[in-house]
């Protein structure tokens, strides 16, 4: 009873598009980019690059957007279409996700009111991107919404697509198609070029830009006006050629793209989105019968799922992360479980159950936001403290020509800088705010340049970001006669810790000469030793800190 009833469920998603005219191939191919979203967020270290899916997504949304619109366009009839596709399921993710986590643990919803209202009116992104310019806030603000950001830029694309649909329109009534194209492709090249002109202000400018990611969409409508005016035919044998191959370029993709680094956005992004493009093209040419392989039910089912999903990731990993619970496998399940229970109760026809869902969720969720603190002073609090720390850590380090001990890290260093003072009053720090791994080097340098680099070094770094082996070899490599004491990570809403205190374990087993200093285990088990953000250590945090290290160094010397 129970399998029949599990069976009906799955195949609920299956039997749905068959109800209507699709093209076919079209949910194959949301469930390729799902699974590459999906997989990025949960395997980070290893599939790097899946958040190349988004390319494919928007791509889909450009040619389906143009493909489908007649000549007579509606406005009106087109926004209430997508209202009534964004809106029903995003409404409900976000109720049941923040009563959840409002009855598990209330602070959780702290500093959520800016964040939740960005994500209903459609700029997340410009929110994140304004989020990331400041430091403070982004770490204060570390949520379980952040992929949300492309649901906003889908949200800004159906705001203008009628603008450019019938710019598009304009363009085929006054010249000609063909031309028509050529200027669309322009345009897309225009937007690959900004995004390479915009990179000087950082990832996170071009990631989130509409301005800077629409390329993507465009060449979807490319596709959409081209397809129309030259079908190509093929064969069986060649559209197997080209899945295997596409397939495992997507893989290679996949595991390779690394989107913290700069050269992504140098064209590669905008030639991965060409690659995608082609691939769609073969899809949607019945003669190569590509989309035979992508029809099968268990795609099927994933792309039309493939919403429902990427709402629920977040939430899931975010809540499973608080809670310590590291079953990737069971994560996975309760995903899956999630997104087919959010498709079934919004598409049937019984509505009863889904008003009482949403007048409890909505009940809690909404008291939930209105008992949340907002957490603007805590960000203010915390920065004055960095600035305070640092003009009292420059002017010190003038008045020491010599230390034998010299420490380099980030902001989790800076803020207990008083209290390691305390313990070592000539010790020589240099600490920042953001600082990524890589950069504590140059700090080394040029104190080994002022002869004041000895023979005790303390490094605290990786609340940023990955420590990649290279740069940590690298850092280990030049200390190679010095004793050098690592610090280890505490940043439990941020995807890289667990991998970065695995990693440093690794490195002493290499190096003799390494020792690490288990704050983790201090800052998990006492959370009174931390700033409101979970991460900076407060005055009673700083001075167990500054304890650490001591007890460390000493208990190395003696």
């Amino acid at each position: 009873m129970l399998r029949k009833r599990f069976r009906n469920i799955f195949f609920i998603c299956y039997t749905d598009s068959m109800k209507k005219k699709q093209i076919k191939g079209i949910d194959g191919i949301r469930a390729l980019a799902i699974i590459g979203v999906t997989a990025f967020h949960f395997f980070p270290d290893l599939f790097k690059g899946g958040y190349m899916g988004v390319c494919l997504f928007f791509i889909v949304t450009g040619f389906l957007l143009m493909q489908q619109e007649k000549e007579k366009f509606s406005i009106l009839s087109f926004y209430k279409k997508r209202i009534k596709r964004i809106y029903p399921s995003l409404l409900f993710v976000l109720a049941i996700t923040l009563s959840v986590y409002f009855l598990v643990d209330p602070s959780l919803l702290d500093g959520m009111k800016p964040e939740v209202l960005s994500i209903l009116l459609g700029y997340n992104n410009i929110w994140q991107m304004i989020q990331n310019a400041d430091y403070f806030t982004r770490i204060l603000n570390a949520s379980c919404f952040t992929s949300l950001w492309f649901l906003s830029m889908e949200m800004q694309i159906y705001l203008i697509w009628p603008f450019i649909y019938s710019g598009i329109q304009f363009l085929i009534k006054k010249i000609n198609q063909q031309t028509t194209i050529y200027v669309v492709a322009f345009l897309t090249l225009l937007s690959g070029i900004w995004m390479m002109a915009c990179l000087p202000q950082g990832i996170t400018r071009v990631y989130y830009g509409l301005d800077t990611r629409i390329f993507s969409l465009l060449m979807g409508v490319i596709l959409a006006l081209y397809v129309k005016q030259h079908p190509k035919k093929g064969n069986k044998v060649q559209g197997i050629v080209f899945s295997f191959v596409f397939v495992l370029l997507y893989l290679f993709i996949c595991l390779t793209m690394d989107g913290e680094k700069n050269w992504v956005y140098m064209g590669i992004m905008w030639l991965v989105s060409l690659l995608f493009t082609f691939f769609l093209y073969f899809v949607i040419q019945p003669s190569y019968k590509i989309y035979k392989w992508l029809e099968n039910p268990v795609l099927k089912c994933i792309g039309k799922l493939s919403y429902e999903i990427y709402l629920w990731q977040y939430p899931v990993l975010f809540l499973c992360q608080k809670l310590h619970f590291s079953y990737i496998s069971i994560q996975l399940f309760i995903l899956l479980i999630l997104s087919i229970f959010t498709y079934v109760i919004l598409h049937q026809k019984e509505k009863m159950k889904l008003l009482i869902i949403y007048c409890v969720s909505f009940s809690i969720s909404g008291y939930g936001l209105i008992q949340s603190k907002d957490k603007k002073e805590d960000i203010e609090e915390l920065k004055t403290q960095m600035e305070t720390n640092k003009e009292q850590m420059i002017k010190e380090n003038k008045t020491i020509s010599s230390a034998d001990i010299v420490m380099v890290g980030d902001s989790v260093l800076l803020g207990s800088y008083d209290e390691i003072k305390n313990v070592y009053p000539d010790s020589l720090i240099d600490a920042e705010v953001s600082r990524h791994m890589g950069q504590e080097k140059e700090a080394l340098m040029q104190f080994e340049t002022n002869g004041q680099l000895k023979d005790i070094v303390v490094i605290a770094m990786g609340t940023n970001g990955l420590i990649y082996d290279f740069l940590a070899i690298d850092v280990l490599d030049y200390l190679k006669d010095k004793q050098v004491y690592w610090i280890n990570n505490y940043c439990p809403n941020l995807s890289w810790q667990d991998t970065n205190n695995a990693y440093l374990e690794e490195l002493a087993k290499q190096y003799s000469n390494l020792h690490i200093i288990d704050w983790y285990t201090q800052a998990s088990q006492h959370p009174e030793y931390l700033s409101s953000d979970g991460i900076h250590p407060n005055q009673q945090g700083a001075k167990v800190f500054a304890e650490l290290i001591q007890q460390a160094i000493e208990g190395e010397k003696s």
